[in-house]
């Protein structure tokens, strides 16, 4: 497929932050990162305007190869240089991975097997997501170092307690992407290295760097078909989100107004439990009788009472009254919560509860005013019809 360098820029402007453009460009795993930072932010989308042409050029992975033959040499192999930006992007992908992976492991389960599954899967998350930005573009970089430095702090994540867990996942994080990145010395200088031994442990860590660490691509990828791209992406993506939805469910907690934390999980049972689910499910399951029973024309009249327009619904609701009241049940219900809720009866109040009062007085002026006027039109209605 031939590149369009107009579609290119298109694509980054208008869905930039969602990598799509990356997409487009053949770059799967970048756009993959893309779409689970927002485009770092939207800082690293921003800055991109200037790194597109490099990408559109390093999508024709033959010209690079080629390229990459020549450079090479007899004695030395050049290797990637180090990129700030390609670092902190694996920081950043790293750490919030990491700390997902974490926050997916459910509090309520057993003490020994949280503190275990806390231990793996947070290295893990490094791991992978230190390995996917590291094989962005024309680089790349073995899984297997990613997971052996990764995996360095497992003895810290089981020894200490389940609060340092975060603490030390970063410290796995930046050993991670300091191994990935690490450059060691030329054959030249190794060859000047005081030192038999010096010698050697220099010239074995050039052999692992180059075969394990971060090097150029050799070998043009495997091209997949689209379908097959879009299959692995959004498999990854429903792990992710599998993983966020874990992690809010078991683990996230909400402030009530006293200062209290609920549960998530909790709060949602609550609701589900609350008079306003209640009439949701019951307009619900109204509007599926009439649209099949009465047709298309019932359901979206009701559909439109169901919002409210005139805000009848909501004015019943503040008069606390059904809407079958009669217009003597509307008049002596808005005395009494006149009566109640009149800003005079309050003189001692502090500032903040005469606001609320003062509000709840004209909420119920307000309610009682649609009421009437409702009332009245309908009652004008009804006479034109009879006459």
């Amino acid at each position: 497929m031939t590149i369009s360098t107009v579609m290119t820029y298109f694509l980054w402007l208008t869905t930039g932050c969602f990598g799509l453009h990356h997409f487009y460009l053949g770059r799967d795993r970048h756009a993959f990162v893309w779409l689970w930072t927002l485009g770092g932010l939207g800082v690293g989308w921003l800055t991109e305007i200037f790194s597109l042409p490099r990408y559109i050029r390093e999508s024709d992975m033959e010209f690079h190869v080629a390229a990459e033959a020549k450079m090479a040499d007899s004695r030395t192999e050049r290797r990637p240089p180090f990129s700030i930006r390609r670092f902190a992007g694996e920081l950043f992908f790293a750490y919030w991975i990491g700390t997902l992976m974490l926050a997916a492991v459910p509090e309520g389960i057993d003490e020994t097997c949280y503190h275990v599954l806390l231990s793996f899967l947070g290295p893990t998350g490094v791991a992978l997501a230190i390995h996917t930005v590291a094989n962005i573009g024309l680089e790349q970089c073995d899984l297997v170092l990613c997971f052996v430095f990764s995996y360095s702090v497992l003895p810290l994540m089981l020894f200490f307690s389940a609060k340092h867990a975060v603490e030390i996942l970063m410290k796995g994080i930046l050993v991670t992407a300091l191994a990935v990145n690490y450059n060691p010395m030329s054959a030249e200088d190794g060859e000047e290295a005081d030192g038999e031994v010096k010698k050697f442990s220099m010239s074995y860590l050039r052999r692992v760097w180059s075969r394990r660490g971060k090097r150029y691509r050799r070998t043009k990828p495997v091209k997949h078909n689209i379908c097959w791209r879009l299959a692995v992406i959004v498999g990854l993506s429903a792990v992710l989100l599998g993983s966020l939805a874990a992690a809010v469910y078991f683990n996230a907690r909400i402030k009530t107004d006293y200062g209290e934390e609920i549960l998530v999980r909790e709060a949602l049972a609550n609701f589900f439990k609350s008079p306003a689910w209640l009439r949701i499910k019951d307009t619900l399951a109204m509007m599926v009788d009439k649209l099949k029973y009465g047709g298309l024309s019932e359901f979206l009249d009701y559909l439109i009472k169901s919002l409210d327009p005139e805000g009848e619904l909501n004015a019943y609701e503040v008069l606390k009254l059904p809407q079958t009241a009669t217009e003597k049940d509307i008049n002596e219900q808005y005395k009494k919560l006149v009566r109640q809720y009149h800003p005079d009866r309050f003189p001692n109040v502090d500032l903040e509860e005469k606001r609320k009062i003062e509000n709840r007085f004209i909420e119920i002026q307000q309610a009682y005013e649609t009421v009437s006027k409702i009332k009245a039109k309908r009652m004008l209605k009804n006479r034109k019809i009879e006459l």
